[in-house]
């Protein structure tokens, strides 16, 4: 009976996130796609935009629910492979080794999380499309400034140095970014992705008109 109802609130944990997922892609893109379309996309007739930013909005918001639902059901997978054979298997190379149960819809053991995620990232989002090349690019930004955080946290040099606090470092990093997309545009502009080089070519090659005559 313990273990059908622990059951049911995973079952019930996949079911909010998944729907949760589903709802936040909807939030999020469909304004996003709304603008950037109507913006960039002036070629097209207004019955090809809609359908541009219906696919694209249908895209981020079945893609986030998917992953979801994924994650959440591996957790609550390795959450019950504390029995039997996939048991012994997962303590042998200490995935599970925790009696304590965590609450629904959580991970158990911090390996967990990154395992599900993992596994989520390659079937959902390691295929390449526009909507899902965007959500790694910020994912990866966000990664980096964590990552540094998190070294400053734990005393790990030199990001722990007193020197090295935002303040101090976010002009350098200001710099550096824009220092280098800059020179990139103009002596390498083929390896910047066609988007950014678009809007770049936007506002760095406009020149004013000269009168004739």
């Amino acid at each position: 009976m313990e273990m059908r109802r622990l059951l049911l609130d995973e079952v019930a944990a996949i079911i909010a996130g998944t729907l949760s997922g589903a709802k936040y892609g909807l939030k999020i893109r469909l304004p996003h796609a709304t603008v950037m379309t109507f913006l960039f996309a002036k070629q097209l007739t207004f019955r090809e935009k809609s359908k541009t930013i219906a696919k694209l909005t249908a895209e981020h918001a079945t893609n986030l629910a998917a992953f979801v639902f994924i994650y959440k059901s591996m957790l609550a997978g390795l959450k019950f492979s504390s029995t039997g054979v996939m048991g012994k298997l997962c303590r042998l190379i200490g995935l599970n080794n925790k009696k304590q149960r965590s609450p629904p819809g959580l991970p158990e053991l911090p390996q967990h999380s990154f395992l599900a995620g993992a596994v989520g990232g390659y079937i959902v989002w390691g295929r390449y499309s526009s909507v899902n090349y965007q959500m790694i690019l910020y994912l990866a930004s966000r990664i980096l400034v964590g990552s540094i955080k998190l070294a400053r946290e734990k005393g790990v040099k030199p990001f722990s140095w007193s020197g090295a606090s935002f303040g101090n470092t976010y002009p350098l990093a200001a710099a550096g970014i824009w220092g280098t997309v800059l020179y990139l545009f103009e002596q390498h502009p083929n390896v910047l992705h066609p988007s950014l080089r678009r809007s770049m070519d936007e506002i760095y090659r406009c020149t004013l008109g000269r009168p004739s005559g």
